[in-house]
């Protein structure tokens, strides 16, 4: 029984698969990089190397110098395909390159929004280090998916607590809403997510902008009624204190507040509950 010879197009992929960067050399300029498909994957040449090389950057060095799209695509841009695979070192070499890092997934009946951006699909896939490399590049924080929920608003969904701090740190807008409304605050209200709730408020967040979760949540949980009760009191008496120096911008000293401008007195008053009411212990300021 004869096997049938490979073609030169089938022989072409089994190179790139076998990362034999020389065999490749030879064949791709009779290849065109950006319509070629293996005959058994259906994969083009971008595609199959990401998926199958085993020495890909290299691979992939020859399909750019050979004129490759790096946004070519089969089912998804490659970009997201390494990000969803958690193959980072391929995405950070594909962004390298140029590929577009806004690229969408796919479209939803034409509309001009985007699904799954580089950064979405790395917040999906809780990738840190990968949204951080993105943020530190530049992408978009104000982006959104279908849902219309940016990478900050996805990220107190899914309740990650270090990633949501890192965007505050960097400054990203802590009462954007999305597109049916929801802001961070009651985002982590619906999720019970009272560490979160107690971190938000601290770093800004407007009360007023979750007004009616809140009170809906304080008939629940006995717990959110005290601390807010005590998180007004602790503000009423810091605003007196400004007023009591007559400016409105004044300084009242360290020992008296601390710096989210609760007294000191207060806050070692309630701390056992605020311990209990966000599930995180940490040391009243001095």
């Amino acid at each position: 029984m004869f096997s049938t010879p490979m073609s030169e197009l089938e022989k072409f992929f089994v190179e790139i698969g076998d990362g034999r960067c020389v065999e490749v050399e030879k064949v791709v300029k009779r290849i065109n990089v950006n319509t070629a498909t293996d005959p058994y994957t259906g994969l083009k040449p971008l595609a199959y190397t990401l998926q199958y090389s085993t020495n890909p950057i290299k691979v992939l060095e020859i399909l750019i110098r050979n004129g490759v799209d790096l946004n070519q695509r089969n089912d998804e841009p490659p970009l997201i395909y390494c990000i969803r695979q958690n193959k980072f070192d391929l995405a950070k070499y594909l962004i390298h390159k140029g590929a577009n890092a806004c690229l969408p997934d796919k479209q939803d009946n034409g509309a001009d929004f985007t699904i799954h951006t580089a950064l979405i699909t790395a917040v999906d896939t809780r990738n840190a280090e990968m949204i951080k490399f993105l943020v530190e590049k530049g992408a978009s924080l104000k982006v959104t998916d279908q849902n219309g929920y940016t990478p900050f608003l996805k990220l107190i969904r899914l309740m990650d607590f270090p990633m949501v701090k890192y965007l505050v740190e960097r400054g990203v807008d802590i009462n954007q809403k999305s597109k049916d409304n929801q802001t961070a605050l009651s985002i982590s209200l619906s999720n019970q997510d009272f560490r979160m709730f107690d971190f938000l408020i601290k770093s800004g967040a407007d009360l007023n902008l979750a007004s009616k979760e809140i009170d809906e949540m304080v008939k629940k949980n006995k717990d959110l009624e005290i601390y807010m009760e005590n998180l007004t009191t602790a503000r009423s008496i810091s605003v007196g204190e400004e007023k009591k120096k007559g400016t409105g911008t004044t300084k009242v000293a360290t020992k008296e507040v601390n710096s989210h401008g609760t007294p000191v007195k207060l806050l070692h008053q309630f701390s056992r509950l605020e311990t209990k009411f966000t599930g995180h212990e940490e040391a009243p300021e001095k």
